[in-house]
């Protein structure tokens, strides 16, 4: 039995399309459905910040290199989520859906601070 979806409403739902819908553009090249621009970008980011760490210390763990590769894909998925892009990951894996045609957040119901 599956858990039932949540749909909710991004907080910034202009920006959802910057880089063009899912599916178009550097997107449509994915592998196992997750497109590769995604995985390129967080690993080139990764690899400069950990290059920049190994400049200034240079006894820096290179397993620190998984963890800002790590960080950096949250925040990612952070991003997606805030926009409102539905990702295979919120739809499959967390149950959220986000709504096509949202433009702000929805009040909470029975919000003691709602008049």
């Amino acid at each position: 039995m599956s858990e039932p979806e949540h749909k909710t409403k991004a907080l910034f739902p202009q920006y959802r399309d910057i880089f063009k819908k899912p599916g178009e553009g550097l997107h449509r090249f994915s592998a196992g459905g997750l497109p590769i621009i995604d995985f390129v970008f967080t690993f080139l980011g990764s690899a400069g910040i950990y290059a920049g760490l190994k400049k200034f210390r240079p006894k820096t763990n290179p397993a620190a290199g998984l963890g800002i590769f790590g960080g950096l894909w949250m925040f990612g998925g952070s991003l997606h989520y805030l926009c409102g892009v539905n990702t295979r990951f919120s739809n499959n894996y967390l149950g959220i859906k986000f709504e096509e045609s949202n433009d702000s957040i929805e009040p909470i119901a029975n919000d003691p601070n709602q008049e």
